[in-house]
């Protein structure tokens, strides 16, 4: 028992010292960068008023990044359809350029952080990292990932969103339609 207090305090002590930075339980700081939309002007993220944000940063030269473009499409398409979970790609730890280009291979509004400020407010050491935050920011689930490697895109998804982003009960199940389909 003493061990497990031990371990507690120290956990507690390194999210106390590096309290800008991500740790589960912590506080996600909030950030303003460029968008792949307009890389004049900062947008700030898009989950205020959300229940739950999910947080993806990749980087143009993982090539775990690459191989799951289309699940990050299936991914951020799922999570669209529920009001109540707000979703953040962040491209970064690169030359402009080639954030600017992985960007665009995944669509939608993303992030651009070339010059690493996300990357400095947020302790993470692997691409691609996601983050689960609550309504207050603060960091419920917080990990790298090895990537997917189901040839059923939708099902494994939905599977991530239920049992890894442990986000069940904020996605509803969504149909895909017959015009989805057929793109």
């Amino acid at each position: 028992m003493q061990s497990v207090r031990h371990i507690f305090r120290i956990f507690v002590l390194v999210c106390a010292t590096f309290s800008m930075t991500a740790c589960t339980g912590g506080v996600m700081p909030k950030f303003s960068l460029r968008t792949i939309e307009d890389t004049e002007r900062r947008a700030n993220d898009t989950c205020e008023g959300k229940d739950r944000c999910v947080i993806l940063y990749v980087a143009p030269w993982c090539p775990i990044c690459h191989r799951n473009v289309a699940f990050f499409r299936e991914l951020r398409r799922q999570l669209d359809g529920a009001p109540r979970v707000g979703v953040n790609y962040i491209v970064g730890n690169d030359r402009l350029m080639a954030c600017e280009e992985f960007a665009t291979e995944i669509g939608g509004k993303v992030f651009l952080d070339s010059r690493d400020e996300f990357e400095k407010i947020s302790s993470f050491s692997s691409v691609p990292h996601f983050w689960v935050i609550d309504r207050e920011r603060k960091i419920l689930e917080d990990f790298s990932w090895t990537g997917s490697h189901d040839s059923d895109v939708n099902g494994a998804v939905r599977s991530f969103i239920e049992k890894d982003l442990e986000l069940g009960e904020f996605v509803p199940e969504r149909r895909v339609t017959y015009k989805e389909q057929n793109l």
